[in-house]
């Protein structure tokens, strides 16, 4: 599945996946069945008799999935297949990857939605100027870190420039929030905070994105 497909616009939408069927080398006697099944699979059935010019780029993209599956391949090449979708049409195609993976197919998917990538995949890589620099399971990418961050509120501005000669204090309106590196920093941190009274509302042992992740490989 290409990044920019370009689609017989005039054609409908039974007639492309009928074309590409045949083109696969698929029976005319299972083809009918096949395409219903596969406009099924995508939510595009209603539009079976629609022309391509008529869909939503979300539609379109979820015609090409379709497109790719016409002749049941084991491996799915996609390139960049939701970057120009809304959210509710990422949504949408991130819930069809999912149960394509969980019918046993492998995807493979090139991405600079690294939050796409971090919902879907098992299995991340990086590439750099055309050099694959790691191969992770994701699991490990998104592993806990010995970051904390401390979020809390405070009337008190004298508190808060006493903080600061410490820590990091980060403003965020009506709510501060702190990092600190490690569980004994965070000790020392919540000490402080509790001798000067100050209401805390969360404390979150931070996890590394696949964005960090990324950028830790390629920022050199």
């Amino acid at each position: 599945m290409p990044e920019n497909a370009r689609y017989p616009l005039r054609l409908t939408v039974g007639q492309f996946l009928s074309y590409w069927g045949k083109f696969s080398g698929i029976p005319s006697r299972e083809l009918a069945n096949k395409v219903g099944d596969l406009l099924e699979f995508v939510s595009l059935k209603d539009r079976v008799k629609s022309q391509i010019r008529e869909l939503s780029k979300g539609m379109q993209a979820r015609l090409g999935l379709a497109q790719a599956l016409i002749n049941d391949p084991k491996l799915l090449i996609l390139d960049e297949p939701n970057d120009s979708l809304d959210p509710l049409g990422r949504i949408e195609f991130r819930d069809l990857l999912k149960q394509l993976k969980a019918s046993g197919k492998t995807v493979f998917m090139n991405s600079h939605l690294l939050s796409e990538v971090e919902r879907i995949s098992d299995r991340v890589g990086v590439l750099n100027s055309g050099e694959l620099l790691k191969v992770e399971h994701t699991r490990n990418v998104l592993r806990a870190s010995e970051e904390y961050e401390v979020m809390f509120t405070c009337s008190s501005e004298t508190s808060i420039s006493e903080l600061k000669h410490s820590f990091n204090v980060r403003d965020d309106g009506e709510i501060y929030s702190i990092v600190v590196r490690n569980s004994q920093e965070l000790e020392k941190l919540m000490k402080e905070l509790s001798d000067k009274e100050i209401l805390i509302r969360s404390v979150n042992q931070r996890k590394q994105s696949i964005e960090e992740f990324f950028l830790s490989l390629t920022k050199a």
